[in-house]
């Protein structure tokens, strides 16, 4: 179920409290969260809870969602990646989904729209889904007219255009970018291409995905250049590792099509200088080569999130092996 259909059936006091949320963009699931937290319970006083099965301690909180307390206070809990819970706990989780309790929100997230376990599966075909993943171009551009729109401000294509190709990986860059613009043009009403490109950060961003476009041209010199800027510049390897993910997986579906599309639309969303281009990256590196970087990548996100290393190291290091030939 998309977002919009989701809280105008709130709208129309068609009320539910426990959500299964799908995708990846944080942005459309705090969006959302917050919608559906404002609707329910109003200005009333809550209580939020953010669980993760990783957290041993934070599992303790999940006897808090079974048991409504003795002031039936009102409670929201965000349970990121339930299928890791054990599995008398998913069984008690799953019978609380069937009879949830009035004044508690619950909102289960798979950030990994392509997981699939058998729990996932049971908890889908029980309440549906709300999809948080990263929307497609077109859905995109509607949700840039609304975050200006808002914010009070006029903005043409162009300007909605140059906002996809620098920063569209997700509503979140989008929304971050748009946040920078108002406060640079003050209480101008009208959004213009010259004073977003003076944007101090803008280049950043433009970066960002120079160095993707110099790892699909395999530009060993650009890659490290950027690298070395990216990371001066305060960007850190975990945000990269979701883009370049991305940007290979792509490669494989195509790859795994012979190259054979010809009106290539793209799995997952990347920005149009990216996209324009996938079919003639794909001829830049072998299948092998893209299964290999999916792993080295993988493990690269699991080494930057359980050891210290150093991330200009790890990044030229996965560069080397990669794109160097």
């Amino acid at each position: 179920m998309k977002i919009k259909q989701a809280l105008n059936n709130l709208k129309k006091n068609i009320f539910c409290n426990t959500f299964y949320l799908k995708g990846n963009d944080h942005f459309l699931q705090q969006f959302f969260i917050q919608k559906v937290s404002a609707l329910t319970f109003k200005n009333d006083l809550t209580n939020k809870f953010i669980i993760s099965p990783d957290d041993t301690n934070g599992l303790n909180i999940i006897d808090q969602i079974l048991i409504n307390d003795l002031f039936s206070s009102n409670k929201i809990f965000l349970l990121k990646e339930p299928q890791k819970l054990k599995l008398k706990q998913q069984n008690d989780l799953f019978q609380y989904c069937k009879n949830p309790i009035n004044n508690h929100l619950l909102f289960l997230i798979n950030d990994d729209w392509f997981k699939k376990t058998n729990y996932l599966n049971k908890l889908e075909k029980l309440m549906g889904f709300i999809d948080v993943q990263t929307p497609s171009i077109y859905e995109m551009k509607k949700w840039i007219m609304y975050l200006f729109k808002i914010k009070g401000r006029d903005v043409d294509d162009k300007v909605v255009n140059n906002l996809l190709e620098m920063a569209g990986d997700s509503l979140s860059n989008i929304n971050n970018e748009i946040e920078k613009i108002c406060l640079f043009i003050n209480e101008k009403k009208i959004v213009n291409c010259n004073e977003i490109k003076q944007l101090s950060g803008w280049g950043k961003s433009a970066q960002k995905w120079e160095f993707l476009l110099s790892i699909g041209e395999r530009n060993f010199d650009d890659a490290i250049f950027l690298v070395k800027i990216l990371l001066s510049n305060g960007i850190s390897v975990l945000s990269l590792v979701y883009p370049l993910t991305a940007f290979f997986q792509e490669l494989f579906y195509v790859k795994m099509n012979n190259g054979t599309i010809s009106n290539y639309s793209g799995y997952i969303y990347l920005p149009l200088s990216i996209k324009n281009k996938i079919i003639d990256f794909v001829k830049n590196y072998s299948i092998e080569e893209i299964e290999r970087g999916l792993i080295e990548l993988g493990k690269l996100d699991k080494k930057q999130k359980t050891k210290n290393t150093i991330d200009e190291a790890d990044l030229i290091q996965f560069i080397g092996e990669l794109v160097e030939t």
